[in-house]
């Protein structure tokens, strides 16, 4: 029985890395140059977020991804670490007991309420170009670049 909940944490761990792997480093956010970057705006609770994360991280959603030469970000409501973005550093602000939400959300999103998933599309000078909230499938992204 050990063995087994041993083998599976080793599993779980494994498949969590990978798939963490896929998605860019916020650090490198600010150096990117791709013509296309996505920050995927998500939270620990929301189930259609890791739906979506899932989805994104299927070899067809990838290959569309490198065609357009985009980069996808992952970012966190409770992601604690300071993120340097357009020459400034964006902080976590505690508004409570294991609760709050990073700086640099609140500069993507100028209304206090934000829905999950959301997707924030910047061009390579760091502009934002477009706003998608709610799940994203291949077919959005396709539309979405047209559209820009």
């Amino acid at each position: 029985m050990i063995k087994i909940i041993s083998l599976l944490v080793f599993i779980t761990t494994f498949f969590l890395t990978y798939a963490q792997n896929k998605f860019e480093d916020l650090s490198g956010l600010d150096k990117n140059s791709s013509e296309i970057k996505v920050v995927m705006l998500t939270a620990d609770w929301c189930n259609i977020c890791r739906i979506n994360e899932n989805k994104i991280l299927q070899k067809k959603f990838q290959n569309i991804l490198n065609e357009y030469d985009i980069s996808f970000y992952k970012l966190k409501e409770n992601f604690e670490s300071p993120i340097k973005f357009n020459d400034t550093t964006y902080f976590f602000q505690k508004n409570g007991l294991n609760q709050g939400r990073h700086q640099i959300i609140k500069k993507f999103i100028k209304k206090n309420k934000i829905n999950y998933p959301t997707f924030i599309f910047l061009n390579s000078k760091n502009q934002i170009i477009d706003i998608w909230e709610g799940f994203i499938d291949i077919i959005d992204i396709k539309y979405i670049i047209n559209r820009i």
